[in-house]
């Protein structure tokens, strides 16, 4: 996780040191935000945080309904991560699955990276 962060982080980093220009005509052109999202995670800490005690979480949310169930062994759907990086924290890790293994983890750093980009 450690190195998957500093990558992630040096990405937003060096974009931001070496096409200044092309982000900024992304700003321009298509995201207004761009690059201060990327000057946030590559300056933000990803918070770790264990499966269970995202879903114990994700369980205690009153202010949305999901469309998919939050429960205990069941993959997290997109509407949870979602709602978790915008409402709860930022970026984050999810660790400690307690069930086999499953494509999560293959798909973690992309869903990461897509998160940052979408903002």
């Amino acid at each position: 996780m450690n190195c998957a962060e500093k990558y992630i982080q040096y990405l937003c980093k060096w974009l931001l040191d070496h096409c200044r220009e092309d982000m900024e005509f992304m700003v321009k052109n298509y995201d207004k935000s761009a690059i201060e999202r990327l000057e946030l995670v590559s300056s933000t800490p990803f918070v770790r945080i264990s499966y269970t005690k995202a879903v114990e979480l994700l369980k205690n949310v009153t202010d949305k309904k999901f469309d998919n169930k939050v429960e205990w062994g069941i993959d997290l759907a997109s509407e949870h991560e979602r709602y978790a990086h915008q409402n709860l924290m930022p970026f984050f890790f999810l660790r400690d699955y307690g069930f086999p293994f499953s494509n999560v983890v293959f798909c973690a750093l992309f869903e990461i990276l897509i998160l940052v980009m979408q903002c």
